[in-house]
């Protein structure tokens, strides 16, 4: 019999100690914390009232039999010991013989794989529900895509999810990030991806997924997205959620994230990670430096409240001539705040949900809990919002020139927007002149300006091979309080390309 409803691992870390103050705050549930450290674990707790129970045990050097022994004294163990691949499979694998569920806060995709090809039919015969990625990997993305198809059905055939978010990352989050990414993927002893495996075998409900290679321009955003480096994540989830609840055959699958992200990261930490990729041993040095935040450090209180994330999907469907939209708001930092509440919510709602009601097995958020999960964001802060519209195309064929012109539709593109494209057109014709004409025809307008536009017009000086009035631009960005990450990134990378490598490391310092 089960004494806890949560059993927390990982409490004295950055990512578990937020966990801890958002579960205590759950006064109706009864928690204990659990790690290998009785004098840091109460310091952890010591501002607590009441304070949880501690229980003492080291997963990494503990025994099967000695892991089940704390395991076995709760409804669902809730984790963000990581990194996964190393430290992770012993809480699965006890929690799998045990029936008991399971939520982390991994963001590794070959750790879900080796889970599900090893505990998937040992969890679905114990009845316990094993949900992977419980933090902001991959919980937006997996419950974007899954409403979207309730929303439409059978209707669905694909989606695409722009992303945009302000953000500090953790060292533990890019020390697993960078094991990550060097880690090949592996279809095992299967014959096929562990993430398609559904009842003992490969799902016939596979996703298509295009992930950008590039920069491009995205029109329903009016700015240019990209790739970024936790989007195969995403997108295995959504493959995992899609093989596992039988939404769409073929699910067509795009995400980008939108360049007006901020993620805290200068180019020199970002050159840093990928040299750490292909070099390990380099990673203790750039610690050294202080260009890349060690494990167990984290960004502060007001970095976070800073954070956001919005998430805007649109679902294709098969009638053409129409389109949702969907837009989930998360208000405070997505990597650790937020990701503490989402992997919380997670546990709790995989506690409400009777085992008669969902069967054991290795899943992903949406495909574990989604409706639980899903309503308990939303009474907790997330905000959720879907638009029924017409595409732009359909909008177009309908009326005459004149009247599109005119502009005097709800659904057409917005103004801010449609001068974007001017400029990017201009920018295209060499005319450097007129895409400044253009921004000056908005701003008198009395548009709200944002970094975007400015942007975009840094990027027509750059690509009119101006460099100068690059610079110059980039000035009145300062001066404007318009210069962000995007704006230092594009002229470092014009500067380097131009030779110019004192001006370049001078604006990474700047920007430092």
């Amino acid at each position: 019999m089960a004494v806890y409803d949560v059993i927390l691992f990982g409490a004295t870390g950055f990512t578990g100690g937020l966990m801890l103050k958002y579960l205590a705050s759950k006064t109706s549930v009864k928690y204990a914390i659990c790690g290998r450290n009785r004098g840091k674990m109460e310091q952890a707790v010591a501002e607590l009232s009441p304070k949880p129970e501690i229980l003492v045990l080291d997963v990494v050097s503990a025994s099967l039999t000695e892991v089940k022994e704390v395991v076995k004294q709760t409804k669902c163990v809730c984790t963000s010991v990581g990194p996964f691949q190393e430290y992770g499979e012993a809480l699965v694998q006890a929690c799998a013989e045990l029936g008991v569920d399971y939520t982390d806060t991994s963001g590794e995709s070959t750790f879900m794989r080796q889970m599900i090809e090893k505990y998937d039919a040992v969890a679905r015969q114990s009845g316990a529900r094993i949900a992977v990625h419980c933090g902001q990997d991959c919980v937006p993305w997996d419950l974007m895509v899954w409403k979207l198809w309730q929303l439409n059905g059978s209707d669905l055939i694909g989606v695409k999810l722009l992303g945009e978010m302000r953000g500090v990352p953790s060292g533990g989050t890019l020390s697993t990030a960078m094991l990550s990414m060097r880690t090949k993927p592996s279809k095992g002893t299967l014959g096929f991806d562990p993430l398609y495996l559904a009842d003992g075998k490969k799902s016939e409900f596979l996703t298509q997924v295009d992930l950008p290679k590039g920069s491009r321009y995205y029109e329903e955003a009016g700015q240019k997205g990209g790739p970024w480096i936790m989007g195969p994540v995403m997108a295995n989830a959504v493959r995992r959620t899609n093989a596992v609840l039988k939404m769409v055959p073929d699910l067509k699958y795009h995400e980008a994230m939108l360049e007006s992200s901020d993620f805290g990261l200068s180019t020199l930490s970002t050159m840093a990670m990928g040299i750490a990729v292909y070099l390990p041993f380099t990673q203790s040095l750039w610690y050294k430096m202080g260009v890349l935040p060690e494990p167990g450090s984290g960004p502060s209180a007001e970095e976070m409240e800073k954070g956001f994330l919005t998430l805007t999907g649109y679902a294709e469907t098969k009638n053409k001539e129409a389109k949702m939209k969907a837009v989930m708001k998360f208000y405070t930092d997505p990597g650790y705040k937020d990701t503490a509440r989402m992997c919380v919510e997670a546990a709790l709602a995989l506690v409400e949900l009777p085992k008669s009601q969902k069967a054991g097995g290795v899943y992903s958020p949406a495909a574990a809990c989604g409706e639980g999960l899903f309503d308990r964001l939303l009474a907790t802060g997330t905000t959720w919002e879907v638009i029924k519209l017409c595409t732009v195309l359909a909008v177009r064929k309908s009326v005459t020139t004149a009247q599109w012109n005119s502009g005097n539709y709800v659904e057409r593109v917005s103004d801010v927007a449609k001068h974007i494209t001017m400029i990017r057109n201009c920018a295209a014709e060499q005319n450097l002149e007129g895409a400044m004409n253009v921004f000056e025809s908005l701003k008198q307008s009395g548009a709200e300006m944002n970094s975007v536009v400015y942007n975009t017009v840094l990027d027509a000086c750059v690509e009119c091979s101006q460099l100068g009035k690059a610079q110059s631009w980039m000035e009145q960005m300062k001066k404007d309080g318009m210069s962000d990450v995007v704006s230092y990134n594009t002229l470092i990378k014009a500067q380097l390309q131009a030779g110019n490598m004192k001006k370049a490391r001078a604006l990474v310092d700047e920007m430092r």
